[in-house]
């Protein structure tokens, strides 16, 4: 049983990397951030006035979003179930997020495809998922969609 020092450089390494997300999160209840959630409630109003027809309006801003990983999208998710019910809201969160997930795929195969390859080279772990997905595509691809990564995260593969 002795520890040996690599050993414990990677068990800190966790540990601090544990921290720091905890932070992060917890920063998120503490800041303020109601200059993100005025935005967020003004655009919300101003697609609800445009009726149906800014339902295409809704969809493309938050297909932008979801591309550029922006990860507050969930409010976006949440904005369309109020404004146009559930059953239609999750139709448009559907073809949004779809839309948004395939432009981020996109973007992450051409333009930005040297930095997403330097990103991956010098992480192991993402390294490592970009060479499975490049060995078994599509069904890492969808495995990793069940993995706790956001899927903002996972458009970029």
């Amino acid at each position: 049983g002795q520890i040996r020092p690599g050993r414990m450089a990677s068990v800190g390494r966790r540990a601090l990397g544990a921290a720091l997300g905890v932070a992060l999160v917890a920063s998120l209840f503490v800041l303020d951030v109601s200059y993100v959630r005025e935005r967020i409630d003004a655009f919300v109003g101003y697609v609800h006035t445009l009726g149906w027809s800014g339902a295409v309006v809704f969809v493309a801003v938050h297909a932008c979003a979801v591309a550029l990983c922006f990860p507050a999208t969930i409010a976006f998710e949440l904005a369309a179930g109020f404004i146009y019910g559930v059953p239609a809201g999750v139709a448009l969160v559907t073809c949004s997020k779809t839309l948004g997930g395939s432009a981020g795929f996109l973007l992450g195969r051409t333009l930005l495809h040297d930095w997403v390859v330097a990103a991956m080279a010098s992480r192991p772990r993402f390294r490592h998922v970009y060479e499975r997905v490049g060995h078994d595509g599509l069904r890492f691809a969808l495995l990793l969609r069940l993995s706790p990564m956001p899927s903002w995260v996972n458009n970029y593969g």
